[in-house]
């Protein structure tokens, strides 16, 4: 067996247990009743576990279904207990199953003195006929059925065999309630080996429960192979996995449901890494195949960009105490400039006047999945930044002030848990206990708009620091040959760093200077775009500044000032700007907008399984990007109901 991911699960998540489990037997149901109408027979596998009684239960309830046509298997048991234990997998399908349906036959795992010889019989039966639909789970350490991480084989020969379980397993199983102490759990049991249970025609994996988020994830984005055994669900064309709110890893922001039915749609264009045309195959949202080839139009298709820093676009003001729908106009504008996804920017504020945006960003995400998706978190940048006129840029003086744990966990607790990225000065004392709180609650902290000194950002990239938000900018006009916050910045390898290329904030050779610096690898490409950004030349009073001009080269600086109040271009516009400062090529520039953004939030970038946001584009005369087409988790832009 090919263990290549040929097509991601589909992923239904649900904010309750209880729902979760009656969709599961909803689908399954569904799946089963078709399989009755087009054969004679239906095969099925049933995993033993309290993860699966929801889903169970709902079944069982389930009518119009011929269960005298469906053969029922379990897929392991445990070695060493008595017959008649209720512990025993057997025992438990059981009293939540088998014994509320009248199934045409149900095989089980028996206790013959012979583990071996019983395994060869169990596996005969199996091989009789196909197995249609089978309905299991993941475990802690990542197993499937008892192919625990130290036993679990993805080329198995097997298939049936008895195995040793590891410590993680066995203790996963007094945590369920099914034994009172580790010592009782047995040490041996017999399991469907993994190419068993890959080989029958529909998966079902009902995964609840906080204790599993962890191998969910490692399932959906780690590598494939036996350091999670549950991988492996990636290779199978037909997998649905069923998720609670807490077994929910924080890279699937996605909430759109899934079906097994929905509708493929493909793409084409030429790949920017290779020139080589390649299409890519979208099903319910997320990638499901990648594939050589496909028609020419002349068109690009590349990741989708995400821009780490935005804070408006087209008159839409996140810093303007905006309402929930100034926030969807916004995400309309953006998509339409060429991005997909976005980390709304907050800058530097009154409380109440943050908790006031923070609120309407949350509400604007709860309202609709795909915003959820096309907004991540929200970056903070500020309150807590250098206050002198220079370094400050155009923020506002009179909300500059020492960063508080007690004050961002006010902001947390007002958007449930939004900020994901703060900007500040490492100058404050207070600047290594706040960094090394936001680090342990998760949030990554970046420096910026600072005269720091080099001891202060040192102190703080050991306190966790890891991004130097627009290097080069926010800092004072003029300073020391050296040291200075730009050099110390630029030698410390543990920093990230993004950039503004739209010609204004960095000539070409200092932006070019500081790339090479950093290097390919730990560079981003941000837009921070204003609410300006896509207007018409002239003076406005705004948030950001107070009265700013907007000059017919596309400059946006407070007016009587040299500082600059962000950017009025897209982040497409600082792409090819930035090939043209620096020489890059369309991939180099392209991954400092797409993939390098995504790396340090743990964002899954152009994968099989990762949600479909692409970028189809054209080149205009000068180089420049022109989007053709912004897909948002699968959806195109403009988005079709």
């Amino acid at each position: 067996m090919r263990m290549t991911a040929s097509a991601p699960p589909s992923i239904l998540t649900f904010e309750t247990r209880g729902a979760m489990g009656r969709a599961a037997a909803a689908d399954v149901a569904a799946v089963l009743r078709d399989r009755l109408a087009r054969q004679s027979t239906v095969r099925m596998i049933f995993a033993a576990a309290p993860s699966q009684a929801e889903m169970l239960d709902a079944l069982a309830c389930e009518r119009d279904i011929d269960w005298r046509r469906v053969t029922a298997f379990h897929m392991d048991e445990y070695l060493g207990l008595p017959a008649d234990a209720p512990e025993r997998f057997g025992a438990w399908l059981t009293r939540h199953l088998f014994s509320r349906i009248a199934f045409g036959a149900v095989h089980l795992i028996g206790q013959e003195p012979d583990p071996d010889r019983e395994a060869a019989r169990y596996a005969a039966l199996l091989s009789e006929a196909p197995i249609d639909i089978i309905c299991l789970g993941i475990g802690v350490n990542g197993h499937l059925a008892f192919n625990d991480p130290p036993v679990a084989d993805l080329h198995d020969t097997r298939p049936v065999k008895v195995v040793e379980l590891d410590a993680i397993c066995r203790q996963q199983q007094v945590d369920d309630g099914c034994f009172s102490t580790l010592g009782d759990v047995p040490t041996h049991a017999i399991t469907l080996t993994i190419p068993r249970l890959l080989d029958a025609g529909q998966l079902f994996c009902v995964v609840p429960g906080a204790s599993k988020r962890a191998a969910v994830e490692r399932s959906l984005y780690g590598p494939i192979g036996t350091a999670c055994p549950a991988s492996a669900l990636r290779t199978h064309p037909r997998c649905t996995l069923y998720l609670d709110q807490e077994s929910t890893p924080p890279q699937l922001s996605l909430q759109t449901p899934v079906r097994m039915t929905d509708p493929a749609t493909r793409v084409s264009g030429r790949d920017p890494d290779t020139g080589e045309l390649r299409t890519i195959v979208i099903q319910g949202g997320r990638i499901s195949e990648i594939i050589p080839g496909g028609p020419d139009d002349g068109l690009w298709l590349s990741l989708g960009l995400f821009d780490l820093q935005l804070n408006g676009f087209a008159g839409h003001d996140l810093n303007a105490r905006p309402d929930p729908q100034t926030v969807r106009d916004l995400a309309t504008a953006v998509h339409n400039s060429g991005v997909s996804r976005f980390a709304p920017t907050l800058i530097t504020a009154s409380h109440d006047a943050i908790i006031d945006a923070l609120q309407a960003i949350a509400q604007a995400r709860d309202s609709d999945p795909l915003l959820k998706h096309a907004m991540p978190f929200v970056h903070l940048e500020g309150p807590h930044i250098a206050p002198e006129d220079g370094p400050r840029g155009a923020h506002p003086a009179e909300h500059v002030r020492p960063p508080s744990l007690d004050e961002f966990d006010a902001w947390q607790a007002a958007s449930g848990n939004l900020i994901s990225l703060v900007t500040l000065s490492p100058h404050w004392p207070e600047t290594d206990a706040y960094v090394r709180g936001l680090r342990a609650r998760g949030v990554h902290v970046a420096l910026g708009h600072t005269s720091a000194t080099q001891d202060q950002i040192s102190a703080a990239v050991v306190a966790g620091a890891m991004l130097s938000t627009h290097l080069g900018n926010g800092i004072a006009a003029t300073l020391p040959r050296h040291p200075n916050p730009i050099w110390t910045q630029l030698a410390e390898d543990r920093l990230w760093a993004s950039f503004i290329a739209d010609g204004h904030h960095l000539p070409a050779e200092a932006f070019k200077s500081m790339l090479r610096a950093k290097g390919l690898e730990r560079s981003i490409l941000v837009s921070d775009a204003a609410a300006l950004a896509g207007c018409a030349p002239g003076i406005y009073d705004a948030p950001i500044g107070g009265k700013v001009e907007l000059k017919a080269n596309g400059r946006l600086e407070v007016v009587g000032t040299s500082f600059l109040a962000g950017t009025a271009v897209s982040l497409m516009f600082g792409i090819a700007t930035a090939r043209r400062m620096t020489g890059l090529t369309l991939a180099e520039a392209l991954r400092l907008a797409t993939i390098n953004p995504r790396i340090p939030f743990n964002l899954p970038a152009l994968t099989v399984g990762a949600p479909a946001d692409l970028l189809r584009f054209r080149l205009g005369e000068d180089e420049s990007l022109v989007p053709e087409t912004v897909y948002v988790a699968g959806r195109p832009y403009p988005f079709t109901p």
